[in-house]
This record gives structure tokens, C-alpha cells and sequence, in this order.
């Protein structure tokens, strides 16, 4: 990410803020159990970030790391996933 451009996408904000409260079992254990006080060597992690067009389900900033926790939906997505990827890297 460029110093200069946030890539932080207010248009998306409500939404995130639904799918925080109604997240997956997997999103919400590794949220609770790892990522959510600072577990990983200190560093903070965002949980349903908007990034650009996208809503990330976890983000280390300063790592430039995302984290998806993929369900059963994501067996048909393969397409989009791999395009999604290209995008945020």
C-alpha cells in the first residue's frame, strides 16, 4: 500500500460492521483465540476491513497481511477468489 493513498473504502462500513456481528465460527474463534489481543507477536489485526472494493475478513496494517477464512461458499468461487487475490496483493 502506497504511504500517500488510503485504501480504506467508507462506502462499505455498514456492511462490515453486519458481518462482524454475524460472522462464521471459524472467523469468530480465530478471532477470539488469536487475532483479537494482539497474540501474534504483539501486532494488531482488523477484523471485516474495507479495502478498496473489498471487505477482508482480517488485516495486519503494518504486516500487510490479510486473512481469509474461507466456507463452503468459497467451493464455487474459484474464479472471483483468484481475481479477488490479484487485486489485494
Amino acid at each position: 500500500m502506497s504511504k500517500n493513498r488510503s485504501h480504506y473504502n467508507k462506502d462499505h462500513k455498514e456492511l462490515a460492521r453486519k458481518l462482524r456481528k454475524d460472522g462464521t465460527r471459524g472467523e469468530t474463534i480465530l478471532w477470539n483465540e488469536v487475532l483479537k489481543a494482539k497474540k501474534i507477536h504483539g501486532y494488531q489485526f482488523n477484523r471485516q476491513f474495507c479495502i478498496d472494493n473489498y471487505i477482508v475478513d482480517f488485516i495486519s496494517r503494518k504486516l500487510k497481511l490479510i486473512i481469509e477464512v474461507d466456507g463452503y461458499s468459497h467451493r464455487f468461487k474459484h474464479k472471483e477468489d483468484k481475481l479477488r487475490d490479484k487485486n489485494l496483493s
